[in-house]
């Protein structure tokens, strides 16, 4: 089967009261809950807009957390924060949307980008980003949400050159990076999973590129399914990497950010 057939097969097959999305189901009322999470009252730092997107009558949480004296120490959970659910779709058609639920894959390993609720045992101990196996299994979706700051409804399209935010399904982190921690096997940038739906910063933003072996910034256009693209760290300007080096003793690679020059192992795709 086909990665299209097979990532389709999987997305119409889930089931939502085991999962913490919905696919092909619509949201409670118009526009809302895409990528916004439900509220129940007004202590959530996220205030739904009445277009669904991030307005909100006081800004999103940065949470800037000190590292750990000791990977021991890092607590399990923020707990002072709160979960919301996110309602959203595999990509309808050619294009990418906020809201869209995309598995990346790694174009020269073939592996999905992925996480766990599991922490590095170095750096920063926070949650572990890797290149997962060859097909996609439900670890590996992702939420294309906008950029704090960000007034994009649910179901605009996603262009080059723009800046986004991607969450992890299953646990609710972002897809973060940061100066000053090493990866575990090779020493590169450190890329970790962070926060929740309500815990989040700037150093969960990334620039979507189209790739190219040019120098200074590509053309735009709406980024589409297929087509090859690399994603550069906003704050550090490095990309998002990965290649044949293990994440410990597991049959799984790597992920880090590197660069700043674009190279075969930062190319990625998204895969329907």
């Amino acid at each position: 089967m086909s990665d299209r057939g097979f990532l389709t097969n999987m997305l119409n097959k889930v089931d939502p009261s085991k999962t913490t999305y919905i696919v092909d189901q619509p949201p409670p009322q118009p526009y809302a809950g895409i990528y916004a999470p439900h509220q129940q009252g007004a202590n959530h730092a996220y205030q739904e807009g009445s277009h669904g997107d991030y307005s909100s009558s006081r800004p999103p949480q940065q949470y800037f957390a000190p590292p750990p004296a000791s990977c021991e120490d890092y607590p399990s959970q923020h707990h002072h924060h709160q979960q919301g659910v996110y309602h959203g779709t595999k990509p309808q058609g050619s294009h990418i949307r906020f809201g869209d639920h995309v598995a990346l894959k790694h174009n020269m390993t073939g592996r999905y980008l992925s996480s766990r609720r599991i922490r590095y045992t170095t750096g920063s101990c926070q949650q572990q980003v890797f290149a997962n196996r060859w097909q996609p299994t439900p670890s590996d979706f992702w939420i294309v949400i906008p950029a704090l700051g960000g007034h994009h409804s649910p179901g605009e399209s996603v262009h080059y050159n723009q800046i986004v935010r991607l969450k992890h399904v299953e646990t609710r982190s972002n897809l973060h990076s940061h100066r000053g921690f090493a990866s575990p096997s090779t020493s590169q940038q450190e890329v970790t999973a962070f926060g929740d739906d309500h815990a989040t910063d700037e150093n969960d933003h990334w620039r979507v590129e189209r790739f190219g072996y040019g120098s200074g910034e590509q053309p735009g256009g709406e980024w589409q399914v297929d087509d090859v693209f690399i994603l550069r760290h906003v704050s550090t300007g490095l990309t998002l990497h990965s290649h044949d080096a293990r994440l410990g003793h597991e049959d799984i690679n790597e992920v880090t950010a590197f660069g700043p020059d674009r190279d075969e192992n930062d190319k990625w795709r998204v895969i329907v």
